[in-house]
Parts: structure tokens; sequence; C-alpha cells
């Protein structure tokens, strides 16, 4: 999903999440918390460029390039799982809440958006396979999976 189809739905989301829990300050949270995830595609830009994007256009080229590694470590459901456990188990704030929802609600939209193997938002999969930008290119991976079992 790109940015403005992210920034509809986490206001739509943290509408929601603002009346269910009668807290602004917690439907913010889930706001940029949906938003802001996507920092990672800017980090994994300057991990593998070594620089800052110029623009936001240079940064959905970089990560529509079929090539390369993306780490996207925000973009896990073990760290998903872990953060909720902690909220959990923690009592954190409801400002905590809200942002984890915002992420999750992200990560489940990005899930069923875009084109990503099944278990892509896996890291553990991602680091089983050395984090291939055809993790989140599932197309590109059925066809180098079908490519390299022809060659066997």
């Amino acid at each position: 999903m790109m940015l403005s189809g992210h920034i509809i739905a986490s206001g739509v989301t943290a509408a929601w999440f603002g009346v269910a829990t009668k807290s602004p300050t917690a439907a913010a949270a889930c706001f940029l918390g949906g938003i802001f995830i996507d920092l990672d595609h800017a980090f994994d830009f300057f991990l593998m460029r070594k620089r800052v994007p110029r623009s936001y256009v240079e940064l959905v080229d970089f990560c529509k390039e079929p090539t390369g590694k993306i780490y996207l470590f925000l973009h896990s459901y073990e760290l998903m799982a872990l953060l909720w456990a902690t909220c959990f188990w923690g009592k954190l704030p409801l400002v905590f809440v809200g942002a984890l929802f915002g992420m999750s609600v992200h990560l489940l939209l990005d899930q069923l958006t875009n084109p990503v193997h099944p278990v892509g938002y896996f890291i553990s999969y991602r680091i089983k396979l050395g984090f291939p930008k055809s993790v989140f290119l599932y197309n590109q991976l059925a066809e180098e999976t079908a490519s390299t079992t022809r060659n066997l």
C-alpha cells in the first residue's frame, strides 16, 4: 500500500481507536504508528545507499527495485508479537497500545495489498533467505524458485 493509502487507513483506524478508548492522545499515537512504521524503508535505503533518499519518489523507486536486500525490521510479525506481549504483561500506557495498534493495522494492510510472500513479514523467514527483496515481490520469488527447481 502506498503512503496515501496508509494515511487514510491510519486516519480511519485512529478515529475508531479514539472513539473506542476516549483518548485523543492514544488516537494520535495510533495514527502516527500507522504511518511511521514505514521509516524502516528509509533506514534500508540508508543501509544500502549510504545516504538518505533525496525524495519520496527516490525511496519508492528503491523499494520497487527487484534485486538486492531489504530488511524492514519494523515490518515483522515477531516484533509485533513481542510488542503486544510487552503491552499486555507490562501494562503500558494506552498511548503505546495506540501506536502498536496503528502499526499492526498497517502491517495487516501491507500483507493484504502488497505482492508479498505469505510468510514474508516473518523476519525469521527473511533471515533464513538472507533478506532478498524478492520476498516482497512475490511473483518474482515464485519465478526464481521455479527456475532454481528446473535447474536441479
